[in-house]
């Protein structure tokens, strides 16, 4: 089994589509006719980030949660891969706050970004 996709709920559409096309140099493409707004973001000629909006009367029941649930997030999506001074050039020119460690030992670098909503994504660099 492998990771296919992430589904992100989100009440700001355009600025979530932003956050994860411009820092994770993400690709805005196709996505299925489905009754709710939404987006696909492609890497590599994958869909890997599913946008759908979160107050909408077109999503079915399996996007929302069941009455009296509590809710559940998931508290960062990490993005491998890329050249890291590329991706600071575009970190700088969005303003966006951020925070950069190195993993003790491996070397990675970890910049840490906060988008729309208070979604967490980490980039590593290898």
């Amino acid at each position: 089994m492998k990771l296919d996709h992430l589904l992100v709920m989100t009440d700001d559409l355009a600025g979530t589509e932003a956050f994860f096309r411009d820092l994770g140099n993400l690709t805005v493409g196709v996505r299925p006719p489905f009754p709710f707004p939404g987006s696909w973001l492609y890497a590599d000629g994958q869909a890997v980030v599913h946008l759908a909006e979160a107050r909408t009367s077109g999503a079915s029941n399996y996007l929302r949660p069941a009455d009296g649930a509590s809710s559940t997030y998931i508290d960062h999506v990490a993005f491998t891969g890329g050249d890291h001074a590329a991706f600071l050039e575009r970190l700088a020119k969005t303003g966006m706050e951020h925070f950069e460690r190195q993993v003790p030992e491996t070397g990675e670098r970890q910049i840490f970004v906060t988008g729309p909503g208070g979604l967490k994504l980490e980039f590593i660099f290898r």
